[in-house]
């Protein structure tokens, strides 16, 4: 019987394997330290997915639309006072930062700093398997910059707008109902985002 191998990356000769040769092709790039704030398990895949884009500077901002369409005004439909950007918007602009400083108080840890970058660098330092706190700092923060994003699209092409105090509402809303489907343990910890998000505790879960 014949029998097949491969020399891979390291010169080892091994047996030959589809898995081993997309090993050695594929291009090894080191993970990011942020990763684990963008997936983590029950991470909602649409904020998310703007959250990745934000982090890697991809989102259609003004400062990036403003290369191919340079005779155009361009400012930031929340505060009119410069074109918009991902650091403009996450958490510089002052309807963005009124927004971020009330979340802020939904969450345990207070440390978090004001600019995107050092608030995702803050959490990633922190695994969140099995506690409770470090999954609520990565939904509040993936929330508040889906939610924000979404807001400056409907006022920019829908001409409609909520106030920060809305908007607000509607972030915890959401964080409360992504709450509602975890099982949880009777922990102090959980028994402080209980309190903190307005739930009771019963049989294991989260509740109204």
């Amino acid at each position: 019987m014949t029998k097949y191998v491969w020399v891979s990356n390291e010169g080892k000769k091994v047996p030959f394997s589809t898995h081993q040769v997309w090993q050695d092709f594929r291009i090894n790039i080191p993970k990011v330290t942020w990763s684990n704030v963008i997936w983590f398990k029950g991470f909602d895949p649409k904020h998310a997915f703007i959250l990745w884009l934000v982090v890697l500077n991809r989102l259609s901002t003004q400062d990036r639309m403003s290369v191919w369409m340079p005779n155009q005004m361009l400012s930031c439909v929340f505060c009119d006072s410069e074109m918009d950007s991902v650091k403009h918007l996450f958490f510089k602009c002052s309807f963005s930062m009124k927004v971020w400083s009330f979340m802020k108080m939904k969450l345990e840890y207070r440390g978090l700093q004001d600019q995107l970058n050092e608030i995702v660098h803050g959490i990633s330092i922190y695994p969140c398997a099995g506690k409770i706190w470090n999954v609520v700092n990565r939904l509040v923060v993936a929330a508040c910059v889906y939610f924000l994003w979404q807001e400056r699209n409907h006022r920019m092409f829908r001409m409609v707008k909520r106030t920060d105090e809305d908007l607000c509402k509607a972030i915890c809303c959401y964080v409360q109902c992504k709450l509602l489907t975890f099982r949880v343990n009777h922990s102090e910890a959980v028994k402080r985002v209980a309190r903190y998000w307005d739930l009771q505790l019963k049989d294991g879960r989260f509740c109204i």
